[in-house]
């Protein structure tokens, strides 16, 4: 960027780290001591120091016996001053508003501040009192112990800003119903400066869980819809079973009332049809529903699937517009990724919405067959309803006349008995 050899590079390098390159977490951490020890920042007096903690401004050179001092705790032997600071400062007395030793050369050396931390502030249930930024997230790490802030923004998280101060329930209500780590136990954390997520990426981060929660609320709903088909199904071919042809019903030498109580009556007929009726119409209503909530579902995804397309080709201007190498790669491989993220999805959504209009015509076609057949069945056992009704009377009237026959039979019979009684009694009488 700024040339290998020179003094021009040099210096275009040392003016792009005190303007801009100090500020990029991956420079300016290289620079910092991670065991936080303090480290020599300015060799000699004048010169620049970055120090995020405490700077010291003391001798390079002891004053007893002139050699040079090696360590910050032999330079803190001899008077110092010192500043708390989080951005550049000139190693020299002006910047610290006096010189200790004067005549004597200078150092300076920086006491990194300990790195900050989010704090454990309640368990799952319990109410966190932060007056910053809270995260809802898994109490369990990878290796099944105690999960700590680094374990946390690793696994995923919810969020909210406490900003009103007070306290935040640490449960899912709290945020918008939220569940990072699913059938475990969780926690929360409390950022009172605010300092690892910015406002921006709160909002992605609640998006994502709203959508997450829409897309599992639908699911069991949708899965509640189809049990409720499967049970409408059921309910529908057990009254279809009640539309038996009348020809399958036996007769035998049964006598007339119990052969006709075997078909039903008009009221019995009418109830049944209403009935089938009810239940391919609340048939209807839940395939109407169900595929209403997977195009609702498929929606959804559509517009995530625009909002990654958005995100990416913002990444590719900041790319384009980017001077500095690490944030230009960076944000070429965020464009790059998030536009086969963002293909792959709207692919997917296409074959979704295809597939959903598909089952759906498929279903209701599969519904209009088997209305029609029902209907057919109970036109056919209405037709041969009536001609069982004509038999039914017909052997009513054989037994009728049958009866009738055996009755006159045995009039006859008793009125032939009395006159031959009435015949003898009058011979005896005579003789």
């Amino acid at each position: 960027m700024f040339g290998r050899n020179g003094a021009a590079s040099l210096m275009q390098a040392k003016e792009h780290w005190k303007g801009v390159g100090y500020k990029n977490p991956v420079y300016a951490d290289s620079v910092v001591d991670k065991d936080n020890k303090p480290f020599k920042c300015a060799a000699k007096a004048n010169e620049s120091c970055k120090c995020p903690g405490t700077m010291w401004f003391g001798v390079a050179v002891r004053p007893d016996t002139k050699g040079p001092v090696e360590t910050f705790d032999e330079m803190r032997e001899w008077k110092t001053v010192s500043q708390e600071t989080d951005d550049w400062q000139s190693c020299n007395a002006v910047d610290f508003g006096s010189d200790p030793l004067p005549g004597l050369d200078k150092q300076c050396y920086c006491e990194v501040k300990p790195a900050y931390e989010a704090s454990r502030c309640a368990e799952e249930g319990d109410d966190c009192a932060c007056n910053g930024h809270v995260y809802f997230a898994t109490k369990v790490n990878g290796n099944k112990g105690l999960a700590d802030f680094d374990d946390v923004l690793e696994a995923g998280f919810a969020i909210t800003d406490a900003a009103g101060g007070g306290s935040v329930s640490c449960s899912s209500e709290s945020f918008k119903n939220a569940d990072p780590a699913p059938g475990t136990a969780k926690q929360c954390f409390c950022d009172d400066r605010k300092t690892f997520t910015s406002p921006e990426a709160i909002t992605t981060v609640m998006d994502y869980w709203t959508e997450q929660t829409m897309y599992s609320s639908a699911e069991t709903e949708i899965t509640t819809i189809a049990q409720e088909a499967t049970k409408a199904t059921k309910y529908e071919a057990e009254y279809a079973k009640t539309v038996t042809l009348v020809s399958d019903v036996e007769y035998g030498e049964a006598d007339s009332t119990a052969a006709s109580c075997q078909v039903c009556d008009k009221e019995c007929a009418t109830d049944t049809e209403m009935t089938i009726t009810r239940e391919i119409e609340k048939q209807k209503t839940v395939i109407t529903k169900k595929y209403s909530k997977q195009k609702e579902i498929n929606k959804q995804k559509k517009i995530v699937a625009e909002n990654k397309k958005v995100e990416s080709q913002q990444n590719c201007v900041y790319a384009q517009k980017s001077h500095d190498p690490a944030q230009k790669k960076k944000y070429l491989q965020q464009c790059q990724s998030l536009q086969v993220e963002s293909s792959k999805l709207i692919s997917e959504v296409e074959i979704e919405r295809t597939t959903i209009e598909e089952s759906e015509r498929k279903e209701e076609q599969v519904l209009v067959e088997e209305t029609t057949e029902v209907l057919r069945q109970k036109q056919e056992k209405t037709v041969t309803s009536t001609k069982v009704t004509e038999i039914n009377k017909s052997k009513l009237k054989e037994q009728e006349s049958s009866r009738i026959t055996k009755e006159t039979e045995e009039r006859i019979s008793l009125i032939k008995n009395k006159i031959e009684t009435e015949r003898i009694e009058t011979q005896k009488i005579s003789q």
